[in-house]
């Protein structure tokens, strides 16, 4: 064989071994770059932007003859852990891989419960905003239970960021004589809400409006 011939086949050999090692490795490595991880560096949450949300949901609530839900300390807690846990892991569920559930995360604050106990509303975009949460919330007929419901008494609020992506976490309980109540039978589940109470201007449904962002 002419030697240049031998040394463009050489020189094609190693160029094929080289741009195969590197998608080898860039395949290897795109699953890493999008593994949610547990470690990133979380933003406190801004006391003026949870106020917000606060105010929100008790001015809709005087709106239809509803009381005002009080803040509750417990139910905070409980609302920025499930707030820091969405943004860390990327995830968006109630009900975390290992089990944990609103009220299971309430009851982990020190709170005693018996079965179901709590409700719990999250909203998370890149552009979350306290305004966008409310809307969503209202406008949602699995969301707006919560934030109308006849029995719950408190509520607790939770945020947390990335500097990338927002959260936002409500979780509500009723309290009675200083201790939380269990509002249905712990078969219903967590996710189960009692019905819209009847009040004498009518509360928006989903179905009466396009599709939240």
């Amino acid at each position: 064989m002419p030697r240049p011939l031998r040394y463009m086949l050489l020189f094609l050999l190693a160029f094929t071994l080289i741009t195969s090692s590197i998608l080898v490795t860039a395949q290897t490595e795109t699953p890493a770059d999008i593994t949610p991880s547990p470690s990133r560096i979380l933003i406190p949450p801004d006391p003026a932007h949870l106020q917000d949300i606060f105010e929100r949901i008790n001015a809709f609530r005087a709106r239809y003859g509803l009381p005002p839900y009080a803040l509750n300390v417990s139910l905070s807690r409980a609302a920025q852990d499930q707030a820091e846990w969405l943004v860390s892991t990327r995830s968006r569920t109630h009900i975390r891989p290992d089990g944990s559930s609103p009220s299971s995360r309430v009851a982990a604050q020190g709170v005693a419960t018996t079965g179901w106990c709590c409700g719990e509303n999250y909203y998370m975009s890149i552009d979350a905003t306290p305004e966008l949460a409310f809307q969503f919330w209202i406008w949602s007929s699995y969301h707006l239970p919560n934030v109308v419901h006849r029995d719950f008494t408190d509520i607790g609020l939770g945020m947390s960021s990335d500097g990338y992506r927002t959260s936002y976490v409500t979780v509500f309980a009723e309290v009675v004589n200083g201790a939380f109540a269990s509002n249905v039978s712990p078969s219903t589940g967590d996710l189960q809400f009692e019905p819209i109470p009847t009040l004498s201007v009518p509360v928006p449904t989903a179905l009466s409006l396009p599709t939240p962002p």
